[in-house]
């Protein structure tokens, strides 16, 4: 469990860097940059209106060459803990959740996200939206050969009764692409 804690950690530490705009990618830009248009025009705590702005900015998005819309579609909410519960009710409600409109409103988010994730790892009120990993991974964590379970090794004491333990997982995490993130800087 230490080992996957280990993982966490290294990509939430990726996603923080920059103020939470992530890493600087090989373009010159952070992984959420205003020219990757990926980034909400307008900070806004967890709300139907702010959930479709974060859909459509994915859904704008085009392939490498610039020539077809990718429409990729929201699946994973992630920000910080104490969040999660305004966008749990935002996400599920079957009426727009905001006091100023009329309570018979549908909300246009309905399901937006498949899940909604709130991490202790994470300040503020910045949230994020991401694709699939399989459609479109933002951030990839790679093991060395495949191999993603630790390595455990063991070393017997001679002289006393007891053992020695060493755990070790070679990976590594990196922003793999802008177009499967977006991003609110949250009120």
């Amino acid at each position: 469990r230490s080992a996957a804690r280990t993982v966490e950690a290294d990509v939430y530490k990726l996603l923080s860097e920059n103020n939470g705009l992530g890493p600087v990618m090989d373009d010159g830009l952070t992984l959420l940059h205003a020219e990757h248009k990926n980034i909400a025009a307008t900070a806004a705590a967890p709300s139907s209106e702010a959930f479709e702005a974060l859909r459509v900015l994915m859904a704008k998005h085009k392939d490498v060459s610039g020539n077809d819309f990718l429409d990729l579609l929201p699946a994973i909410w992630l920000g910080p803990v104490g969040l999660d519960g305004v966008a749990k009710v935002v996400n599920q409600a079957q009426y727009e959740t905001s006091t100023g409109k009329n309570p018979l409103t549908p909300n246009i988010s309905l399901g937006t996200f498949r899940d909604i994730v709130g991490s202790p790892r994470l300040d503020g009120t910045r949230y994020y939206a991401l694709t699939d990993p399989n459609e479109c991974a933002a951030v990839e964590v790679a093991f060395l050969d495949g191999v993603d379970t630790p390595f455990i090794e063991q070393e017997d004491a001679f002289d006393t009764d007891g053992a020695r333990f060493k755990v070790r997982l070679d990976f590594g995490v990196a922003a793999h692409d802008y177009r499967g993130i977006s991003s609110n800087a949250g009120k």
